[in-house]
């Protein structure tokens, strides 16, 4: 069997909370990063980064929805606010299949919180969390 690979577009606060719960669990994980220094270093080193799914394909394009807090007020110190326990992802692909790679990817994710499986990611994006409802319809 083949180690999934990880790349992660974006680790801020919230991105580098979860890339050390996989790196902790053993998993392959490569960051993209968007802060000052190390755009720069792109920048002079050269890269370019488009549509993920147009460059690798909606089939091997999954989205989440993250549910965490976390903040970096020094530059390579993560404080989370939400620990593991209370983290919730939500994952799909594109097309709302379940797939191979979305079955991997939960397995993966289920190191950083609780995760659930979408029909329609792109709609889970403007959901609101499940107990966010709940508080709703008590008040």
């Amino acid at each position: 069997m083949t180690t999934a690979r990880i790349a992660v577009l974006g680790t801020g606060a919230i991105g580098a909370s979860m890339d050390a719960d996989w790196a902790r669990a053993g998993l392959d994980v490569t960051f993209i990063e968007q802060w000052p220094a190390p755009v720069g270093a792109m920048h002079k080193n050269g890269m370019t980064i488009d549509d993920v799914a147009a460059i690798v394909g909606p089939e091997r394009s999954i989205g989440a929805v993250l549910r965490i807090a976390a903040n970096i007020n020094t530059p390579g110190a993560v404080e989370r606010q939400v620990p593991r326990g209370g983290t919730c992802i939500t994952v799909g692909t594109m097309d709302g299949v379940r797939t191979p790679a979305l079955a991997a990817v939960v397995g993966g994710l289920g190191h950083a919180g609780a995760i659930s499986i979408s029909g329609d990611i792109r709609a889970s994006k403007w959901m609101k969390p499940p107990e966010a409802l709940t508080a709703m319809t008590t008040r």
